[in-house]
C-alpha cells in the first residue's frame, strides 16, 4: 500500500464514483478499478459495496477513509514543504484548495495536471484559509483557491470561474417534494456540513447567521461520497453538495434542492503577490491560466 492508492482511494470517495474518480485523475476507469482491487487485496477487507448502482463504503472502508484522510493530509503537508523550498527559472509551484482542480474546468485540469505549458509545475493542496499564509512565506508562485474576504494589499486576486452550490436530501424526505425551498425551511434542520476552515463553510456560516437560521449540524466532512453514504442511511438529513457533483452522481435515491432566491456559490481565484516582479515564468503561467478559462 502506498500514498497514490490511498489519494486513488480518497478521489473515489470525493466523487462517489469509479469512472468520475477515474476522469478527475486523468487514468482508465478500469486502470483505477484495479488499483482498488489490489489495495482492497492488500488489506484484506472489501473497502466498497454497490448498491442502486452507487458505491457505498463498508464499515472498514469509512475507517480507512478517516484514516487516509489523515495521512495524505500530512504527507501533502510535508511534500509541500520541501516541493515549494526550491525550484528554477521554468519552475512554478502551485497550492490549491483541496479538491478544486476536479471542479475545475477542462482545459485548466489538463494545463496543472498535463503540463501542458511546457513549464515545470508543482502542486500541493491546502484549506483555503491557508493559501495566504504560502504565498506570504514564499513557499508557492500561485494559489488557487476559493475567494475570501481579506487577502490583504499585497496579493493580486484573479476571478476565474464559479462554483454553484445546492442540498440533497433522499426522495422519502419530505422536502423531495420540492426543486426550491426557502431558506426558512431549513430552521432546526438536520445537515451535513462542510469541515470547518474551508470557503464554502464561512459563507454557509455567514449566510444562515444572516437570516437567523440554526440547523443542527450533526457531521462535518467534504467527501462526497460519505455524503451521500449519510444521506442514504439517515433519511432526515440535508447535506451541501456542489451542484456538478450532484449531476455527475445522478443517483435517483436522493433530490437536488436549491435555495429560492438565495445565491449559494464560491468564486474561484488565482492569487499571486504583487508586491515583487512575476518572472517571465510566472508571467507565462498566469496567461496559461487564464487562457484556459476563458476557453471553456
Amino acid at each position: 500500500m502506498d500514498i497514490k492508492q490511498m489519494k486513488y482511494f480518497l478521489e473515489i470517495c470525493k466523487h462517489g464514483s469509479i469512472s468520475h474518480a477515474a476522469e478527475s485523475l486523468f487514468i482508465s476507469q478500469q486502470g483505477l478499478s484495479s488499483a482498488v482491487r489490489r489495495l482492497e487485496s492488500e488489506l484484506h477487507c472489501d473497502l466498497f459495496y454497490r448498491k442502486s448502482n452507487s458505491l457505498v463504503l463498508t464499515d472498514q472502508g469509512k475507517f480507512f477513509l478517516e484514516q487516509a484522510s489523515s495521512i495524505v493530509s500530512e504527507f501533502d503537508k510535508l511534500q509541500n514543504h520541501f516541493l515549494f523550498s526550491g525550484g528554477s527559472d521554468n519552475h512554478i509551484s502551485v497550492i490549491c484548495v483541496y479538491n478544486i482542480i476536479s471542479k475545475s474546468p477542462l482545459a485548466l485540469q489538463r494545463l496543472l495536471l498535463d503540463n501542458t505549458s511546457g513549464i515545470e509545475i508543482s502542486i500541493g493542496e491546502c484549506y483555503s484559509s491557508d493559501c495566504a499564509q504560502y504565498l506570504e512565506n514564499d513557499e508557492c508562485n500561485f494559489a488557487i483557491s476559493y475567494d475570501i474576504d481579506d487577502w490583504g494589499s499585497q496579493f493580486e486576486v484573479i476571478p476565474l470561474f464559479w462554483v454553484v452550490h445546492c442540498f440533497i436530501v433522499h426522495r422519502s424526505n419530505p422536502l423531495a417534494q420540492l426543486n426550491e425551498i426557502p431558506i426558512e425551511q431549513l430552521q432546526g434542520a438536520r445537515m451535513i456540513f462542510p469541515a470547518q476552515r474551508t470557503a464554502i463553510r464561512a459563507k454557509l456560516d455567514q449566510l444562515f447567521e444572516e437570516h437567523h437560521i440554526h440547523p443542527l449540524i450533526v457531521f462535518q466532512t467534504n467527501q462526497a461520497l460519505q455524503i451521500y453514504n449519510l444521506v442514504a442511511n439517515d433519511h432526515s438529513l440535508v447535506a451541501r453538495v456542489t451542484v456538478a457533483d450532484a449531476e455527475a452522481i445522478n443517483n435517483p435515491e436522493f433530490k437536488l434542492l436549491r435555495l429560492r432566491d438565495v445565491n449559494v456559490s464560491t468564486n474561484v481565484v488565482l492569487v499571486h503577490r504583487c508586491d515583487r516582479q512575476l518572472s517571465l515564468a510566472e508571467r507565462a503561467f498566469r496567461q496559461d491560466v487564464l487562457a484556459a478559462v476563458k476557453a471553456t
